[in-house]
């Protein structure tokens, strides 16, 4: 076993020097891709941000890029001009007590033979600047659920829902309503109700009228996961303005231990932090520079 220790951290690199010129720790190049990667991100974050997508990942990744750029940052630094590989024959494991971040210029491709899980303890976001999402499962079941929530389908042109070999079925607990152009169609356990501004035409080959039936609703129950019954969020306001710090840097500690960085939204709201007692909570509050040099790690 083979080991390497640097106490201001170690930098690994196999960026060509022209008859051995320049300085051994010449991180210009390696800083080069690491700010490309930024520049790139805060763009996409600019434009995520615009259409209320979260961008928090960004600043998380301008802190690494910054530290990186510091001599005595005690981090390690590898650079290669054409490219790195890691293999392992068994496990790999990437892990980090804060985040994980990862730019890529071009492409990002992601090969799982068997099964892949992904686990997030509190919100997934999604963004797509150009091309759209496609998601498509050749063979088994497709399952979205909001299991104790609403979820929303929201398009500017059309949506389309199509079955090419079977039925469709929209089931409510307690009422829906299909609107078009105004007019409208209500059903619920009280009646049908239709109304239009315009004509209102029935075509039919026979028309009939039978005595009233029901078909009850086959509901699935959703499991809910036991949530913490104290839930607090702060507002961070200027001592000596007394306005909140909007996108300002924070630490909650509660006396668990449990610790809690972030950043404030736009209200200088913090996030929700969750117990199952009532606690101490402990609120550090950074100055930007401090966070770059003392949250990210």
């Amino acid at each position: 076993m083979g080991r390497g220790a640097g106490e201001e951290g170690i930098f690994i690199s196999a960026d060509a020097q022209d008859k051995a010129q320049g300085q051994v720790r010449e991180m210009a190049p390696a800083m080069a891709i690491l700010d490309g990667a930024q520049s790139q991100m805060q763009s996409l974050s600019t434009d995520a941000q615009t259409t209320n997508a979260d961008r928090q990942i960004f600043i998380a990744d301008s802190a690494v890029a910054a530290k990186c750029k510091r001599s005595d940052a005690g981090r390690d630094l590898l650079s290669a001009p054409k490219g790195v590989a890691i293999a392992s024959g068994e496990h790999l494991q990437l892990a980090a007590s804060k985040n994980v971040i990862a730019n890529a210029g071009n492409n990002a491709d992601i090969g799982v033979v068997k099964n892949m899980f992904i686990g997030v303890g509190q919100a997934l976001s999604v963004f797509v600047r150009k091309a759209g999402i496609k998601l498509f499962a050749n063979k088994g079941a497709v399952s979205v659920q909001a299991q104790n929530d609403l979820m929303e389908l929201l398009a500017q042109k059309s949506i389309e829902i199509t079955s090419t070999e079977d039925e469709i079925k929209i089931t409510a607990k307690k009422k829906i309503t299909l609107n078009g152009g105004g007019s409208y169609i209500r059903l619920d356990a009280c009646g049908i109700e239709a109304g239009t501004p315009g004509e209102y035409n029935v075509k039919a080959g026979y028309y009939g009228r039978k005595p009233k039936a029901k078909l009850t609703p086959e509901l699935m129950a959703f499991p809910v996961i036991k949530s913490e019954d104290f839930n607090q969020s702060f507002i961070l306001l200027d001592e000596n303005t007394g306005q909140p710090l909007i996108n300002w840097p924070y630490e909650l500690e509660l006396e668990s231990g449990l610790k809690m960085s972030g950043i404030t939204d736009e209200n200088g709201n913090t996030e929700l932090i969750s117990s199952d007692k009532e606690e101490v909570v402990n609120i550090s509050v950074f100055e930007p520079d401090e966070f770059l040099d003392d949250d990210i790690n």
